[in-house]
């Protein structure tokens, strides 16, 4: 991918943050695989001995928060650092996740920052990164390092260190688009996520009595102050819910965690409400994965499905709605409008459309068609290791 910066866009950034935020940014686009220079630049250094595989059973995967965000994208990483465990035929990955330059964190616009303040996000770093690693099979442990020099003992000591070419002085940050490249290329994506057994052997204990055979539609609320157009229509949800036969189905809403965080949850009625899941990421993957059927926008919290064969969803996803939700933005993180996942299974479904009630009718109906009619249901193994 070919990164190109507008004039217009930079010039107010550079007037914000100054001549040292350019420099910066132009030293991590030297390193960053993905970027012109990068992609001449990196091979070099790989040519170089920079990031050898040396002995060892472990893929290190080195999550910045000086160039990467504390959101789910990291779950991206993840994915990505499994394929190349697999690729390089090791046994397990280690995380570390280090501090940015910025109370531990990297620049964030204004938007972001009066969304999420620096206290919110300290609290993510256990609560979705942490907890993200307790989704992987293949993950031995993550570290959360205090400082940044803390680093250098973990790179030394690790056989193969993703992002490659990563340096502390070169931190290079994930990028979405690498899966849907390799699933176009033909070679596949791992969806190996899962909840540990104890929390899901927790949640069926919970669950079970109450929904007495009937299906479990879990629908995911976004409300959350960054980018507040891309956040759920409650209303059309809660219409939708109470609309569906509840001798059949039973609605089950995981509010936004930030509603639940400052105690404004909305009242959602004839409908059971997980709050547990809005604050505690293996819970809510367990729930993703014994949902009958999992709804919602497009959101931070829907790529616990993604990367998930137990889980079966609809994501209805209005373009346009913000400049993140843009044509553009979106064909360059490697969506293509109007398709679905390259790696999704029938009943993992994209609907490119806003939440307004006859659309969130429309992909309930066709997901029951697809679940009902294809022998393609959830693939969850019970086994699973804790």
């Amino acid at each position: 991918m070919t990164v190109r910066s507008n004039p217009q866009s930079i010039l107010p950034r550079i007037r914000e943050r100054g001549f040292g935020w350019l420099l910066r940014r132009s030293w991590e686009k030297c390193f960053d695989p993905y970027t012109r220079v990068g992609k001449i630049l990196v091979p070099i250094l790989g040519s170089l001995g920079v990031n050898a595989r040396r002995p060892g059973d472990s893929l290190l995967l080195a999550y910045d928060l000086a160039v990467s965000p504390v959101t789910f994208d990291f779950i991206d990483a993840l994915v990505e650092a499994e394929w190349h465990r697999r690729d390089l035929g090791l046994q397990n990955i280690d995380a570390v996740i280090i501090p940015g330059p910025l109370g531990g964190f990297r620049w964030e616009d204004a938007m972001f920052t009066d969304a999420v303040p620096m206290h919110l996000r300290s609290g993510r770093i256990d609560k979705i990164l942490v907890a993200a690693c307790e989704l992987l099979p293949a993950m031995r442990y993550a570290t959360v390092l205090e400082n940044r020099s803390d680093a250098q003992s973990y790179l030394g000591a690790s056989s193969v260190t993703f992002p490659f070419g990563y340096r502390l002085l070169t931190p290079v940050v994930h990028r979405r688009r690498a899966l849907f490249d390799r699933a176009r290329d033909g070679m596949p994506v791992p969806q190996v996520l899962q909840a540990p057994k104890r929390i899901h052997d927790e949640l069926n204990a919970t669950y079970t009595a109450q929904l007495k055979d009937r299906k479990a539609v879990v629908i995911t609320i976004r409300s959350y102050g960054f980018m507040p157009d891309r956040n759920s229509t409650v209303a059309n949800w809660i219409a939708f819910a109470q609309a569906l036969d509840q001798t059949e189905f039973v609605p089950i809403f995981v509010p936004d965690t930030d509603s639940v965080q400052s105690d404004s949850v909305p009242d959602f009625p004839n409908a059971m409400v997980d709050t547990r899941a809005a604050t505690d990421l293996t819970w809510r993957c367990a729930l993703y994965e014994f949902a009958w059927l999992n709804m919602s926008v497009s959101c931070g919290p829907m790529e616990l499905c993604w990367f998930n064969n137990a889980c079966d969803y609809a994501v209805l996803q209005n373009v346009n709605a913000t400049p993140q939700s843009s044509f553009e933005a979106i064909s360059k993180d490697g969506f293509i409008v109007g398709e679905d996942f390259p790696w999704a299974r029938p009943s993992q479904k994209w609907f490119w459309c806003n939440d307004n009630i006859e659309n969130i009718n429309a992909a309930f109906a066709e997901m029951c068609r697809i679940l009902r009619d294809a022998d393609d249901g959830p693939l969850f193994d019970s086994q699973a290791s804790a």
